[in-house]
């Protein structure tokens, strides 16, 4: 890992007297000015591109001007770190930094501020404190309305106390809930969150703990501000050698630490939590309680052993975890890149890609949904754009075998007719071959006549997202249409004789589904689709929920199937069901690790064993290393529901073997899955627990030897 910021603390002098502050106030200390000019010129030796200047109150430092003006005539881009009674003093020296670091300590606060005076990035931070839980509601919306560029919570770390862990958790699981601009700081351990949340928690831009080092006032150099550990002195260090040695040792403990040694995301946490307090383990991590607590959460997927019938335990664990699917690599651990500099990383030689474009726009915002959408006045924006990223991917499209592409959202039909004239006559004027399959997706609110009269030229699959037919359930969701709406939409599609039409249905919304879920059921399928995407609500701490809930999931689970079965559809993955027996070829690949090209704002792309993405913070990429790519594979090929080893490995420089561990004894005991000539496929009963069994798979309860 790089450096990318040194933080240097000016005084530990502060008028506020907060409980949770971790420096030693017993004397006023203030940085030297020889020390801020030895600490630039580490900075300019490593190549570290921040200096945050933070304490105590770096206003009190009566030489903050002079030690503004110093890094800046070195070219260091400078954060400054201030509690918000001190706003207006920033604001005086704007031109002298290039981000703010703002630190709230209640909500009026964050109601008084207001960003249109400073034309600077501003980040945003508080400190968990238990009182934060009645107003994470109003917080987050007030974030959400606020132009931060990141905002963050801070782990109190003078309170290593049992009821704190536990508000602690409760408040990270409400936060993820209510907004996807608020994170977690590294400061404490990311498996307190469980490991869906690792990018949620890994506290984003210039927070995830394990890229920067800390100055105190006396000079002396320390892996963070909580840390223990002493590095050396600024004057003498040799920072590179001194960095690696101490990431080396933190490596060291944590897998001697019986705790850490196992846990599947530990390499995620970096130093953070683990070098608190030298190299011996944080106070949280002595603490009974929280052991016994990280213990579970770390076994939440591996619960299933020795039970000796499929109890509710074991089905409620299966919706827990019941995760959206696709495991997408995490922006932390990817690289920026240019087109020209990718180009030449991933090496692509002629062979078959599939094509994704994305469509960030939609009338509405449905509760369940998680996928981030742009205002429609920029629609034509986005288009002009798209159709120059499909120019700048012209050699990829028509040197290649083009085996299917998907228009997905949002809601493509968005763009109109003329929108999609531009679009498809550029794709396909580009492409060579005749392309098997054509996917768009339906967004059932309204039918534009001319448009779906001008992709039916070239689409021949469309896939319908209904989620069900219920009026109550839709308008709950905050779906416009209704459930007539929505049969006069399905009629129309129908009259344009599509080669494949699928549905979209969602169970488990709301508790009371239950009760009707048969007959909505049967009515949707009453329409005949050739295939049925047929999935539980993934992303359930979007809407409030009873524990309830887990019992009907499992009944509409458990009926949902046997219908899909009676009325002729076989499983084809994971989710998706088909009347041929055939799953559509997007998906296969997919699921699959093939060559996957996306177009547009946000989307992901795999090709030649390169992970690269379009993002806001530009193009980024991550090449797939044989053993690190094993568990994505697992995970997403067990959702074909069977598992070739060999297959998956036939590229590698290892050869992966199974071997029954006891997640895999109990399963095949208990026939959910069978193992032969290793090749791993599911029985009737394991295709009702794909997810949970998929989690299994890829999360290192597959024993595997990894041999040269």
């Amino acid at each position: 890992m790089k450096l990318t910021e040194l933080q240097l603390c000016l005084t530990t002098v502060c008028k506020i007297n907060c409980d949770y502050c971790h420096l030693d106030k017993k004397n006023d200390n203030f940085i030297s000015e020889e020390i801020v000019k030895n600490s630039v010129d580490l900075a300019k030796k490593n190549d570290i591109e921040y200096v945050r200047l933070t304490g105590g109150d770096v206003f009190e430092h009566p030489k903050l001007e002079k030690i503004l003006k110093m890094i800046k005539s070195a070219n260091l881009k400078i954060i400054l770190n201030i509690s918000f009674d001190r706003y207006s003093d920033a604001l005086k020296i704007k031109e002298s930094f290039d981000i703010l670091l703002v630190s709230f300590q209640n909500l009026a606060q964050l109601e008084e501020f207001n960003l249109n005076n400073l034309d600077k990035e501003v980040m945003g931070c508080i400190v968990f404190q238990e009182f934060w839980l009645k107003d994470l509601k109003k917080l987050a919306s007030l974030v959400d309305s606020l132009n931060f560029s990141s905002f963050f919570f801070l782990r109190d770390v003078n309170k290593p106390s049992k009821n704190y862990f536990i508000k602690l958790n409760e408040c990270v699981e409400r936060v993820l809930q209510l907004t996807k601009k608020i994170s977690f700081a590294n400061s404490f351990p990311l498996c307190f969150v469980g490991k869906k949340n690792v990018d949620f928690c890994s506290g984003k831009r210039f927070d995830n703990g394990d890229d920067r080092v800390y100055i105190t006032e006396d000079g002396n150099v320390k892996p963070s501000a909580y840390s223990n550990i002493s590095l050396g002195q600024v004057s003498s260090i040799n920072l590179e050698y001194a960095y690696k040695t101490n990431q080396e040792r933190i490596q060291l403990v944590q897998n001697k630490l019986d705790l850490c040694k196992d846990c599947v995301i530990k390499d995620y946490c970096g130093s953070g939590i683990i070098a608190n307090k030298g190299y011996s383990v944080d106070p949280l991590f002595n603490h009974v309680f929280f052991n016994n607590y990280l213990t579970k959460l770390q076994n939440k997927i591996k619960n299933i052993l020795p039970q000796s019938n499929f109890s509710s335990d074991l089905r409620q664990t299966y919706f827990e975890n019941s995760d959206f699917f696709m495991r997408y690599v995490p922006f932390h651990v990817m690289k920026k890149t240019t087109p020209s500099q990718l180009k030449k990383i991933i090496n692509f030689k002629e062979g078959k890609i599939s094509v994704y474009l994305h469509f960030p726009f939609c009338k509405g915002f449905c509760k369940f949904c998680k996928i981030e959408k742009l205002n429609k006045k920029n629609s034509d924006d986005y288009i002009n754009n798209l159709i120059l990223d499909i120019e700048n991917n012209e050699e990829l499209l028509s040197n290649n075998f083009v085996s299917s592409i998907y228009f997905g959202g949002g809601c493509a039909q968005l763009m109109g007719v003329k929108n999609a004239e531009k679009v498809f006559s550029k794709l396909f004027g580009i492409i060579k071959n005749k392309v098997p399959e054509v996917n768009f997706e339906l967004f059932p609110d309204f039918f534009d006549s001319d448009l779906m009269n001008y992709i039916k030229k070239y689409v021949n699959r469309v896939s319908i997202g209904l989620q069900c037919f219920n009026d109550d359930i839709l308008n709950e969701m905050g779906r416009k249409s209704s459930r007539k709406d929505m049969i006069d939409f399905i009629k129309k599609v129908k009259a344009l004789d599509f080669e494949k039409v699928n549905f979209d249905i969602i169970y488990g919304l709301f508790i009371n589904q239950k009760d009707i879920f048969k007959d909505d059921f049967l009515d949707i399928l009453s329409f005949k689709p050739d295939q049925v995407t047929f999935q539980p609500l993934h992303f359930i701490e979007e809407l409030e929920f009873h524990k309830e809930k887990i019992v009907n999931e499992i009944e509409l689970n458990t009926t949902g199937r046997q219908i899909l079965n009676q009325e002729g559809f076989k499983q084809v993955s994971g989710e998706d069901f088909s009347r041929d027996n055939k799953l559509f070829s997007y998906q296969h690949g997919l699921l699959n690790c093939d060559n996957l090209l996306g177009l547009g704002q946000g989307t992901f792309s795999f090709i030649n064993g390169v992970h690269f993405r379009k993002a806001s913070e530009g193009l980024l990429y991550y090449e797939e290393q044989n053993k690190e790519g094993l568990y994505s594979k697992l995970f997403l090929g067990s959702r074909l529901l069977n598992v070739d080893l060999d297959e998956i490995n036939k590229k590698g420089d290892v050869s992966l073997k199974a071997f029954f561990s006891d997640s895999l004894r109990y399963l095949l005991k208990n026939e959910f899955i069978n193992i032969k000539s290793n090749k791993i496929t599911f029985t009737k009963l394991g295709l009702e627990y794909v997810d949970l069994i998929s989690n299994i798979l890829s999360l290192s309860n597959l024993d595997y030897k990894l041999k040269k």
